[in-house]
């Protein structure tokens, strides 16, 4: 499969490649054939194997650097469309190392947070407050543009 290579996570191994349904297929650095570092943009071929997990992209060979005709769209970068609608929701857990996390919000429910999504690329705490967009992904609900909320506010999670 030819496709681009999306975005990485920093600091932690892996990253994405947009498929051409729109959807993500993770690639870990151990699976880029040669060593190489991939750049958004940047033309991969790939065999795509479905996870209990998601989509992964294994045996990825870089075949095209990115030029400025072939980055990757910002209609693309985001992982899922947002409402548009901001929340105001808890910190559930946020690794920095891997780059993820969950926010309770404000129903109750767990979103998904990636360090890409959180505005200034700051580290979340647990039981921080944080305002966000929501979208519901393949996978369920993920926080978009994560800010934290001001004035150190903190309450206990639902």
């Amino acid at each position: 499969i030819r496709d681009r290579y999306q975005r990485r996570v920093h600091g932690t191994g892996y990253g994405f490649i947009v498929t051409r349904d729109g959807s993500e297929a993770m690639v870990q650095s151990v699976q880029v054939q040669g060593g190489v570092e991939l750049n958004q943009g940047d033309t991969v071929e790939y065999d795509l194997m479905a996870t209990d997990k998601g989509k992964r992209a294994m045996n990825v060979i870089r075949v095209a650097a990115a030029t400025p005709d072939t980055q990757v769209p910002q209609s693309m970068a985001a992982p899922a469309a947002s409402t548009g609608i901001r929340e105001v929701g808890t910190v559930k857990s946020y690794n920095p190392t891997k780059g993820f996390g969950f926010i309770y919000t404000a129903q109750g429910e767990e979103a998904l947070v990636t360090s890409p999504n959180i505005v200034g690329q700051e580290v979340l705490q647990p039981q921080e407050l944080v305002e966000y967009e929501i979208s519901a992904g393949t996978k369920g609900k993920r926080a978009l543009n994560v800010v934290k909320v001001p004035a150190g506010t903190r309450f206990k999670p639902y």
